[in-house]
């Protein structure tokens, strides 16, 4: 993993505490569900211990929320999304992670990588899937070398190229980013500047129309998914205290039927809080087609 604040670089990490033990930090716990410390929590620590110097050094500013650029091989795990949605909340700052693979899809992780995907998206976290064989060896336009600009992409096999392009996919679908192959096409055209300024924003604006329409469907299916709870919370709250002389059944049935109802609104609360930040993205590329 490598990681900027504020268009500055700040460090490379990675996972094991052998890594973290030759830079002498040792003081570190796991709270991912790994026996090891993963490279997102080392990159916390770090944060943490050097934000006030950062502030000192003029490269985190007052009054500007500082942006952080995270790029790892793989997407957060269930461990360390809510430890960097903590450190969003805390610091109020703004994170945006390139991702290489989807972490735990081959361990058969399912739902846990997905849900972690959606705790970071709700926290305002955004997570694009990133094409790394395409960065390596890259030198910018400006002449100065990438982040990866120093590997060599003879080291990479042609089997190692086809699997990163595959872990890429896996990644785009997890995140809901699927595309039909004329918009593909449309893509590989704006990449190689071969499109005219009309047909850029013809481009954007069908893009923009594509989202609009995934993320109304998404949001039809949370309405429905209220809907169901509406209901679930009602019979719940018209569930009859069970008849017993003994005391103790009778409060067993009321903690019982208080949880059931504290679990419900748990989930009305996060599908709405979800709804909300759908529909602030809907708006955005709503005003993408008009503009």
């Amino acid at each position: 993993m490598l990681a900027k604040i504020n268009g500055y670089f700040f460090g490379f990490f990675q996972a094991g505490v052998e890594w973290g033990n030759k830079r002498g930090i040792k003081s570190i716990k796991a709270k991912s569900d790994s026996e090891t410390v993963h490279a997102e929590e080392y990159l916390i620590a770090a944060l943490i211990d050097s934000w006030d110097l950062l502030t000192t050094d003029g490269i985190i500013k007052q009054d500007v929320t500082p942006s952080i650029t995270i790029k790892i091989t793989k997407s957060p795990c269930s461990g360390c999304a809510p430890q960097l949605v903590e450190f969003v909340n805390n610091n109020k700052c703004s994170i945006r992670i390139k991702a290489a693979q989807l972490w735990g899809h081959k361990s058969h992780k399912y739902p846990y990588n997905v849900t972690a995907l959606g705790e970071l998206g709700d926290a305002g976290i955004t997570v694009i899937p990133w094409k790394l064989v395409e960065k390596v060896g890259k030198q910018r336009k400006t002449f100065t070398t990438h982040e990866l600009g120093f590997l060599s992409k003879a080291k990479f096999s042609e089997e190692d190229i086809e699997t990163l392009h595959k872990e890429y996919n896996i990644l785009r679908e997890a995140l809901g980013l699927k595309e039909d192959e004329q918009l593909s096409q449309r893509l590989k055209d704006y990449k190689s500047k071969t499109l005219n300024k009309d047909a850029y924003l013809a481009y954007s604006k069908e893009m923009a129309s594509k989202i609009t329409t995934d993320i109304g469907g998404k949001l039809s299916k949370m309405e429905a998914e209220l809907d169901s709870l509406k209901v679930a919370l009602e019979k719940a709250e018209q569930k009859p205290t069970r008849s017993s002389p003994r005391q103790k059944v009778i409060e067993k049935t009321k903690t019982t039927t208080t949880n059931q109802k504290a679990q419900i609104v748990a989930q009305q609360q996060k599908i709405e809080r979800k709804q909300a930040t759908l529909e602030k993205r809907k708006e955005y590329y709503e005003t993408m087609q008009t503009n």
